[in-house]
Protein backbone atom coordinates (compact mmCIF):
# COMPACT_ATOMS: atom_id res chain seq x y z
CA UNK A 1 0.00 0.00 0.00
CA UNK A 2 2.89 2.42 1.06
CA UNK A 3 4.63 1.58 -2.46
CA UNK A 4 0.80 2.19 -4.06
CA UNK A 5 1.10 5.56 -2.85
CA UNK A 6 4.69 6.32 -3.33
CA UNK A 7 4.55 4.99 -7.08
CA UNK A 8 1.23 7.55 -7.45
CA UNK A 9 3.40 10.65 -6.14
CA UNK A 10 6.30 9.67 -8.22
CA UNK A 11 3.77 9.51 -10.78
CA UNK A 12 2.07 13.20 -10.00
CA UNK A 13 5.48 15.05 -9.52
CA UNK A 14 6.76 13.90 -13.04
CA UNK A 15 3.47 14.67 -14.45
CA UNK A 16 3.42 18.23 -12.96
CA UNK A 17 7.03 18.95 -14.03
CA UNK A 18 6.14 17.73 -17.61
CA UNK A 19 3.07 20.18 -17.78
CA UNK A 20 4.40 22.98 -15.64
CA UNK A 21 6.11 24.87 -18.47
CA UNK A 22 4.12 22.88 -21.53
CA UNK A 23 2.22 26.16 -22.35
CA UNK A 24 4.77 28.08 -21.68
CA UNK A 25 6.01 30.04 -24.69
CA UNK A 26 9.74 31.31 -25.45
CA UNK A 27 9.21 35.21 -25.34
CA UNK A 28 10.96 37.07 -28.29
CA UNK A 29 12.62 40.37 -26.68
CA UNK A 30 13.40 43.60 -28.98
CA UNK A 31 16.87 43.05 -29.10
CA UNK A 32 16.61 39.19 -30.03
CA UNK A 33 14.11 40.27 -32.70
CA UNK A 34 16.31 42.94 -34.40
CA UNK A 35 19.36 41.28 -34.73
CA UNK A 36 19.62 39.15 -37.71
CA UNK A 37 19.89 35.04 -37.51
CA UNK A 38 23.29 34.07 -37.25
CA UNK A 39 24.86 31.24 -39.89
CA UNK A 40 25.88 28.31 -39.05
CA UNK A 41 29.54 27.91 -38.02
CA UNK A 42 29.47 31.75 -37.11
CA UNK A 43 29.48 33.71 -33.81
CA UNK A 44 26.72 35.79 -34.01
CA UNK A 45 26.73 39.84 -33.76
CA UNK A 46 25.90 41.23 -30.39
CA UNK A 47 25.97 37.66 -28.33
CA UNK A 48 28.00 37.42 -25.22
CA UNK A 49 27.30 39.64 -21.91
CA UNK A 50 24.64 37.99 -19.69
CA UNK A 51 20.83 37.15 -20.16
CA UNK A 52 18.24 38.13 -17.88
CA UNK A 53 15.78 34.92 -17.89
CA UNK A 54 12.43 35.75 -18.58
CA UNK A 55 9.38 33.95 -17.61
CA UNK A 56 8.83 31.23 -19.92
CA UNK A 57 12.07 31.03 -21.22
CA UNK A 58 14.46 27.62 -21.67
CA UNK A 59 17.86 26.68 -22.29
CA UNK A 60 16.72 26.15 -26.12
CA UNK A 61 14.46 29.39 -26.77
CA UNK A 62 17.44 31.68 -24.95
CA UNK A 63 19.91 29.85 -27.51
CA UNK A 64 17.69 30.16 -30.49
CA UNK A 65 17.00 33.48 -29.91
CA UNK A 66 20.97 34.73 -29.59
CA UNK A 67 22.52 32.08 -31.86
CA UNK A 68 19.54 31.30 -34.29
CA UNK A 69 19.84 27.52 -32.61
CA UNK A 70 18.01 25.98 -30.15
CA UNK A 71 21.44 23.31 -30.00
CA UNK A 72 23.77 26.14 -28.55
CA UNK A 73 22.00 25.39 -25.20
CA UNK A 74 24.67 22.95 -24.38
CA UNK A 75 27.05 26.07 -24.81
CA UNK A 76 25.01 28.20 -22.25
CA UNK A 77 24.54 25.22 -19.80
CA UNK A 78 28.39 24.48 -19.81
CA UNK A 79 29.27 28.42 -19.73
CA UNK A 80 26.91 28.46 -16.77
CA UNK A 81 28.13 25.53 -14.71
CA UNK A 82 24.32 24.52 -14.27
CA UNK A 83 23.76 21.23 -12.90
CA UNK A 84 20.47 21.36 -14.42
CA UNK A 85 19.80 22.58 -17.20
CA UNK A 86 16.00 22.42 -17.63
CA UNK A 87 15.42 23.94 -14.25
CA UNK A 88 16.24 27.88 -14.93
CA UNK A 89 14.27 30.55 -13.07
CA UNK A 90 12.35 33.80 -13.98
CA UNK A 91 14.90 36.71 -13.19
CA UNK A 92 18.22 34.40 -13.27
CA UNK A 93 21.39 36.01 -14.94
CA UNK A 94 23.06 33.94 -17.48
CA UNK A 95 26.26 34.48 -19.18
CA UNK A 96 26.20 34.11 -23.01
CA UNK A 97 29.24 32.57 -24.48
CA UNK A 98 30.73 34.00 -27.63
CA UNK A 99 30.78 30.86 -29.75
CA UNK A 100 29.83 29.76 -32.76
CA UNK A 101 26.58 28.83 -34.10
CA UNK A 102 25.34 25.93 -34.62
CA UNK A 103 22.68 24.05 -36.63
CA UNK A 104 19.97 26.60 -37.45
CA UNK A 105 16.70 25.53 -35.76
CA UNK A 106 15.04 28.97 -35.93
CA UNK A 107 13.11 30.87 -38.25
CA UNK A 108 13.86 34.36 -38.45
CA UNK A 109 10.71 36.45 -37.00
CA UNK A 110 8.66 39.05 -37.99
CA UNK A 111 8.45 41.34 -34.76
CA UNK A 112 6.69 45.21 -34.49
CA UNK A 113 9.06 47.02 -32.02
CA UNK A 114 7.58 46.43 -28.67
CA UNK A 115 9.27 45.16 -25.59
CA UNK A 116 7.81 41.54 -25.73
CA UNK A 117 5.42 39.61 -27.47
CA UNK A 118 3.47 36.74 -26.18
CA UNK A 119 1.48 34.89 -28.16
CA UNK A 120 -2.41 34.79 -27.18
CA UNK A 121 -2.55 31.53 -24.90
CA UNK A 122 -5.88 29.53 -25.44
CA UNK A 123 -8.62 29.88 -22.36
CA UNK A 124 -8.88 27.73 -20.22
CA UNK A 125 -12.68 26.84 -18.11
CA UNK A 126 -12.40 28.25 -14.81
CA UNK A 127 -14.25 25.37 -13.49
CA UNK A 128 -15.50 21.67 -14.48
CA UNK A 129 -18.70 20.86 -13.04
CA UNK A 130 -20.11 17.94 -15.59
CA UNK A 131 -19.65 14.10 -15.97
CA UNK A 132 -17.85 14.80 -18.86
CA UNK A 133 -15.54 17.53 -20.23
CA UNK A 134 -14.04 17.96 -24.18
CA UNK A 135 -10.24 18.73 -24.14
CA UNK A 136 -9.18 22.08 -25.66
CA UNK A 137 -5.86 22.88 -25.93
CA UNK A 138 -3.17 23.72 -23.27
CA UNK A 139 -5.26 20.64 -21.21
CA UNK A 140 -3.63 17.97 -19.06
CA UNK A 141 -4.93 15.75 -16.88
CA UNK A 142 -3.55 17.69 -13.60
CA UNK A 143 -5.00 20.87 -14.69
CA UNK A 144 -8.42 19.07 -15.80
CA UNK A 145 -8.29 17.92 -12.15
CA UNK A 146 -7.92 20.87 -10.59
CA UNK A 147 -10.08 22.59 -11.91
CA UNK A 148 -13.07 19.63 -11.50
CA UNK A 149 -12.08 18.59 -7.85
CA UNK A 150 -9.57 21.52 -6.37
CA UNK A 151 -7.16 18.83 -6.58
CA UNK A 152 -4.80 18.08 -8.87
CA UNK A 153 -3.97 14.52 -7.26
CA UNK A 154 -7.40 13.90 -8.20
CA UNK A 155 -6.20 13.58 -11.97
CA UNK A 156 -5.57 9.59 -11.32
CA UNK A 157 -9.44 8.75 -10.95
CA UNK A 158 -10.33 10.84 -14.56
CA UNK A 159 -7.19 8.67 -15.68
CA UNK A 160 -8.55 5.26 -14.13
CA UNK A 161 -12.33 6.70 -16.00
CA UNK A 162 -11.01 6.64 -18.93
CA UNK A 163 -8.43 4.09 -19.24
CA UNK A 164 -10.17 2.71 -22.44
CA UNK A 165 -8.88 5.97 -24.06
CA UNK A 166 -6.03 7.09 -22.42
CA UNK A 167 -4.81 3.73 -22.22
CA UNK A 168 -1.12 3.72 -20.58
CA UNK A 169 -0.66 7.06 -21.57
CA UNK A 170 -1.76 9.32 -19.29
CA UNK A 171 0.25 12.17 -20.80
CA UNK A 172 -1.71 11.80 -24.03
CA UNK A 173 -5.02 13.40 -24.52
CA UNK A 174 -5.77 15.33 -27.28
CA UNK A 175 -7.99 18.12 -28.26
CA UNK A 176 -11.74 17.82 -29.18
CA UNK A 177 -11.45 14.22 -26.66
CA UNK A 178 -14.48 13.83 -24.01
CA UNK A 179 -13.36 12.77 -20.66
CA UNK A 180 -15.51 11.41 -18.58
CA UNK A 181 -15.12 13.14 -15.05
CA UNK A 182 -16.17 11.09 -12.21
CA UNK A 183 -18.39 12.17 -9.48
CA UNK A 184 -19.00 10.78 -5.96
CA UNK A 185 -22.79 9.74 -5.52
CA UNK A 186 -24.73 11.70 -3.90
CA UNK A 187 -26.93 10.83 -0.83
Amino acid sequence: MVLGALVVLVVGFILFNTFRNRDAQPQITQQAAQTQTPQEGQVPQGVGGTYKVAKGDTLWSIAEANYGSGYNWTDIAEANKLSNPGSIEEGQELTLPEVVAKAQTATQQVVQAQPTISPPSPTLPTTISSESYTVVPGDHLWGIAVRAYGDGYQWVKIWHANKATIANHPDLIFVGQTLTIPREATK
